[in-house]
């Protein structure tokens, strides 16, 4: 891991590389987020990337090229779960298979904390692709492209903090965005 000094708070910030072809810190992106301390940026090299994420921890992970280059793809469960303020996803793709046993999961969920998801594209076979689970959570949600066969875009539970901008949400079996 490198450190870098973060500009104007004196606050030190860990670089990590995750490859699944061994050229970086982690060969997994599960296992790069657990070694990541809180506020570290994790660089995603192109590759596929099938275990479940849980980020618990302020963390900015970013995908290298275009999204359809960095897959995170889980059938047992949703690609991400976020705990945690605030945490920075750019140019991956989440995809989350069908399984009958797991049609109620979305592709991403948020059950506390922020998201911001960035130049992402989003993909459900299960129930909603986004799911903003709680009101205290929230997400802001630009540039995204985000389907889902069975239930909606995007499903917010009451939050007042949701934000979503320049998206294309298509091919849901529900509303596009449901609040």
């Amino acid at each position: 891991a490198s450190d870098t000094q973060e500009p104007g708070t004196g606050g030190v910030i860990t670089h990590l590389v995750v490859s699944p072809e061994g050229y970086g810190h982690a060969l997994t992106l599960a296992d790069a987020i657990a070694l990541a301390p809180s506020r570290s940026r994790i660089e995603v090299r192109p590759g596929r990337y099938t275990d479940p994420l849980v980020i618990d921890k302020p963390l900015e992970i970013v995908g290298s090229g275009t999204p359809g280059h960095v897959l995170v793809e889980t059938a047992t469960g949703e690609c991400l779960r976020v705990r945690s303020a605030p945490v920075f996803v750019r140019g991956l793709t989440l995809r989350c298979n069908a399984d009958p046993q797991h049609l109620g999961l979305a592709a991403v969920a948020v059950e506390s904390g922020h998201l911001t998801l960035d130049e992402c594209w989003v993909e459900s076979e299960t129930l909603d692709a986004v799911a903003i689970e709680t009101s205290e959570a929230g997400a802001l949600i630009r540039d995204c492209s985000i389907t889902s066969a069975h239930g909606a875009g995007i499903r917010s539970a009451g939050s007042h903090n949701l934000q979503v901008a320049d998206c294309e949400i298509a091919g849901c079996g529900l509303e596009g965005l449901s609040l």
